[in-house]
């Protein structure tokens, strides 16, 4: 700071700030003159200066001026002066800031401002006039270029999706209208073609000395992937609760078509007998599809049994062949004498069904006379471990993902194909049940997954149930409820020539009979019907009546269901004859 006469510029007061960056001391400046700390060229500015300012009445003016220190070093200087009265006289203030301090500060800040744009996790891309002229390495990664020489310099639009330009336009016109544009969503071409999906907001900011957009961008292109394959599961979570109802309901009509054909196979003409063989067939596939799809509807929680795993790959290989048979063929190795897994036949049926439809999937289309996939099942040496192995000749995964294949939504499908949660959910049952699985891999070449399970008991050899069908004793009168009248005529078919059998369609009309007439041996009563249901009827039967039920189902798909039936006789729909007389047989001897 400095206090000069206005009219002989002789310096009248001086701070202690003033003779640091002067050099002078304190008498030294006072001694002095304005004009002697101004270098030669400076000095008739300074004298312009004070006289325009004597014929404006503003009270404070500015000007950037060169001084001379002590040791002749130039010193830029900011001066602001102001007109105030001082010792009676009329004098200049002049508060003096040294540019070359604030100039070194300015460099630095803008020095530490460009370092943390470099390290920013973010994407930062500055643009002059449409054209890049600054990105940080994170921009450059989200582009997937190797510098950023190699997107300085382009115009912004070239890494625009054609979509969205139109959008970016718009948002260059409000960012130079309104100084900003908000946050909002557009989509980038990558180098290799793919599009990134980013959150992007731009501000005008000063860039080298110039005004310039600046762009902060936050790529979202996972998330918006999660949301989608998110929603596309609770899509199929919702198909899985339908497909378990379409279930339900084709099991009534396939119960009495079933029921019916072998009704129908006790007449047929010995030329016929190939047409019944072949309706029999029909319908004992549509059975095994329907019975496929309710374990599959399952829930997760179901209870670990000795299992059969050569009987689960058969279903699932049967539910997997649309899939298989345009794309390979289907080669098998089942070891004899198995022991049985520890499993639910449910869960380890969805694991071999994921398997073989990725196995197919990996298999270009049209090439099944070429292509295989191979299921081989082995035990250990010690048959306490199994082990399921499910091989394809496809295309391979590249080394480098071949750890990721069991991540959630880690997909190598084509977009629309799968959603990556098969492999992942697969992974999570296996190890569920105390099971391991792995994958090897070479591109061009094929894969092999292999699934080791333990062994329920390492010295039970696999047995082929059989259906005992006791010799029913004669007359027996039994009462069938079901609101499915088909159903209810196709057992009245079936058993009436050696029993008294009574179909009703309602469980409230049964409830009334029976609470009359205690002369039924067995009751056939439907588990899911209109009004009551027949837990519901089980709670209000006479107690006498309670160990003659057989219950009916087509799917026992609530939770409450499923316990209901625990340790109670039941029949799942379709039943063929010598389930229906093997489940009456067990309920009157």
């Amino acid at each position: 700071m400095f206090v000069f006469v206005r009219e002989t510029l002789a310096i009248v007061a001086v701070n202690r700030a003033a003779c640091q960056l002067y050099g002078w001391t304190r008498d030294e400046l006072l001694a002095m003159t304005i004009r002697e700390l101004r270098t030669a060229d400076e000095v008739p500015t300074l004298e312009r200066a004070l006289e325009s300012e004597r014929s404006h009445t503003k009270q404070t003016f500015t000007r950037m001026s060169r001084h001379v220190a002590k040791d002749g070093r130039w010193i830029d200087v900011d001066v602001e002066m102001s007109r105030i009265e001082f010792d009676g006289r009329p004098c200049v203030l002049a508060l003096v800031v040294d540019l070359t301090e604030a100039e070194t500060s300015l460099r630095r800040s803008l020095a530490n401002f460009r370092a943390l744009i470099e390290r920013l996790p973010t994407g930062t891309i500055v643009h002059r006039d449409g054209r890049i002229i600054y990105v940080n390495p994170a921009a450059v990664r989200g582009l997937r270029y190797d510098s950023a020489a190699q997107l300085v310099g382009k115009p912004v639009l070239d890494f625009v999706h054609p979509d969205d330009h139109e959008l970016i336009k718009s948002r260059f016109a409000q960012t130079a209208r309104e100084g900003r544009a908000p946050a909002a969503e557009s989509r980038l071409l990558r180098r290799d073609g793919t599009v990134a999906f980013v959150e992007a907001e731009a501000v005008i900011l000063d860039f080298d000395g110039q005004p310039a957009n600046v762009v902060i961008a936050h790529e979202v292109t996972e998330r918006r992937e999660l949301f989608a394959r998110v929603a596309t599961a609770d899509r199929l979570l919702s198909m899985g609760t339908l497909a378990a109802g379409v279930a339900h309901e084709m099991n009534n009509p396939l119960a009495y078509l079933v029921s019916n054909l072998e009704i129908l196979a006790r007449d047929v003409p010995p030329e016929h007998a190939h047409l019944l063989a072949d309706a029999r067939e029909a319908a004992d596939r549509v059975s095994s599809i329907v019975r496929d799809l309710h374990q599959l509807t399952r829930p997760t929680g179901d209870t670990l049994r000795p299992v059969d795993v050569v009987r689960i790959l058969t279903s699932s290989i049967r539910m997997a062949n649309n899939e298989l048979r345009h794309r390979a063929r289907l080669v098998t190795s089942y070891e004899p004498g198995l022991p049985r897994v520890a499993a639910s036949s449910s869960r380890l049926g969805q694991v071999f069904l994921n398997m073989l439809v990725n196995a197919a999937h990996a298999i270009v289309e049209g090439r099944a006379d070429t292509e295989e996939v191979r299921v081989r099942v082995t035990a250990s040496p010690e048959r306490d471990r199994v082990f399921v192995e499910i091989e394809d000749t496809g295309v391979g995964i590249p080394a480098d993902i071949l750890g990721r294949v069991f991540d959630p939504f880690f997909t190598t499908k084509p977009h629309g194909i799968g959603i990556g949660l098969g492999l992942a959910i697969s992974h999570q049952i296996v190890q569920s049940i105390g099971g391991e699985i792995s994958v090897t891999s070479t591109v061009g070449v094929g894969t092999t997954f292999r699934i080791s399970l333990r062994a329920a008991d390492p010295l039970a050899k696999i047995t082929e149930p059989s259906i005992d069908v006791p010799a029913l004793a004669s007359a027996l009168r039994i009462l069938v409820i079901d609101d499915e009248v088909q159903v209810g005529r196709a057992v009245v078919a079936l058993l009436s020539p050696e029993h008294d059998v009574l179909a009703v369609t309602r469980a409230r009309a049964a409830l009334d009979r029976l609470v009359m007439d205690d002369a039924f041996d067995v009751i056939l009563c439907d588990l899911m019907m209109p009004e009551m249901n027949g837990m519901e009827l089980y709670d209000h039967l006479p107690a006498h009546y309670r160990d003659k039920l057989v219950f009916v189902t087509g799917g026992a798909f609530t939770p409450q269901a499923r316990t209901f039936l625990v340790g109670r006789e039941y029949l799942e729909k379709p039943f063929s004859e010598d389930q229906l007389r093997s489940s009456i047989g067990r309920i009157v001897r």
